[in-house]
């Protein structure tokens, strides 16, 4: 197992939980004490972890060719790019603790991301 495959399998869960599930399944109320917003309607809830599955399924495509022998680069530049871009949103809005604490995460990730794209051959390396 790559450590660029480790990092991107602890992505898919970490947002199938935090994101995917509360999104796709949460009542309208728990969303929107959750995030502290107030809708009409869930659609747009349900889109946004519909767009989110999507990344998810890159991602998996990512593990795939890390494990192949191969860079992803594009995966690592939409990682990059959305990991850190969705925790500067929510650092620079008024989010709460636990949704800052979730930035915090996603930006981690993010910076790994960087590094591995700074030193493609340490993704590549085989941890276990």
């Amino acid at each position: 197992m790559t450590a660029i495959s480790i990092l991107l399998i602890f992505k898919i869960g970490f947002t199938f939980v935090t994101v995917i599930m509360p999104f796709m399944l949460f009542s309208q109320l728990k969303l929107e004490t959750l995030t502290s917003s107030s809708v009409a309607t869930t659609t747009l809830f349900r889109l946004y972890g519909t767009s989110t599955i999507s990344l998810l399924i890159l991602y998996g495509w990512g593990i795939w060719q890390a494990q192949s022998g191969s860079m992803p680069w594009i995966v690592v530049c939409v990682g990059i790019f959305s990991n850190l871009t969705a925790p500067a949103v929510i650092f620079f809005t008024s989010a709460g603790k636990q949704q800052r604490i979730l930035g915090a995460i996603y930006g981690a990730i993010g910076v790994g991301l960087i590094g591995f794209a700074i030193f493609p051959t340490a993704a590549l390396n085989s941890v276990f």
